[in-house]
């Protein structure tokens, strides 16, 4: 019975490694733009700025990155809402939420982002 139960959760471990390699670009975007965001909103820059292209961050440092993500840490609620690809390019719409001092309530807002595909993994492309 032991062998029965560990052959199936062979296999189960199996077809759950399969799924990863055939994410959608859609869903493989989704899951590193959220994950972006997540770090922002806990303050966590550094894990967020590995997101971006090799090629900004070897021109742009950590600090001039998180110098336009200040913001990020007072954020109430970010999700990811849509993503829609075309070949190497996604584009990512993520609705957010803050508190702002001069309104009541929280604001809602919307983020557009731009990721691209490198050597077959996705990347924050921008300018």
């Amino acid at each position: 019975m032991l062998k029965v139960g560990l052959s199936s959760l062979g296999i189960l471990m199996l077809v759950g490694c399969a799924s990863n390699l055939t994410k959608t670009p859609e869903l493989a975007v989704s899951d590193r733009a959220q994950t972006r965001v997540d770090a922002l909103m806990m303050g966590d820059y550094e894990k967020a700025y590995k997101f971006t292209t090799p090629g900004y961050r070897s021109s742009f440092p950590l600090n001039r990155y998180k110098s336009s993500y200040l913001g990020a840490s007072g954020w109430t609620f970010a999700k990811v809402n849509n993503v829609q690809c075309d070949e190497s390019v996604c584009n990512v719409t993520i609705d957010i939420r803050y508190k702002s001092a001069y309104a009541s309530g929280e604001i809602a807002s919307q983020l557009t982002e731009k990721w691209i595909s490198i050597d077959d993994k996705w990347w924050l492309y921008l300018k």
